[in-house]
């Protein structure tokens, strides 16, 4: 019975150490830090980051910098209303991002009468 329990006792003490370790896939996360701009060299305050196929998701502030950790060599999703959305590669990212404004598209909505 003594040898019984002390096999029970050595399994769990080793199911700890499979529970708690971690995976050997997990990858060593990167800090980046930024700052997205327009055209004019202007911030962008409020332009979202997306990185990890959107599961983290970060916020410019009001001097359009940004901080985000994300796993090595993942690219990152930029986008704020009236730019395009860009798509940047973590080995490509500068001090600063540049946002082009979405161009004025014209069509149907040109011909709208309010009566």
């Amino acid at each position: 019975m003594k040898n019984i329990f002390q096999i029970y006792l050595v399994l769990c003490v080793l199911s700890l150490g499979v529970v708690h370790a971690q995976p050997r896939w997990k990858q060593p996360t990167v800090n980046i830090e930024s700052v997205v701009k327009n055209e004019q060299g202007n911030p962008v305050s409020g332009a979202k980051i997306y990185g990890k196929e959107g599961a983290i998701i970060v916020t410019t502030d009001t001097k359009g910098h940004f901080s985000i950790s994300v796993p090595a060599a993942t690219d990152l999703l930029i986008e704020s209303e009236g730019y395009e959305s860009i798509i940047v590669q973590q080995n490509n990212i500068k001090a600063a991002i540049e946002l082009k404004a979405t161009p004025f598209l014209r069509g149907e909505k040109d011909n709208v009468e309010i009566a």
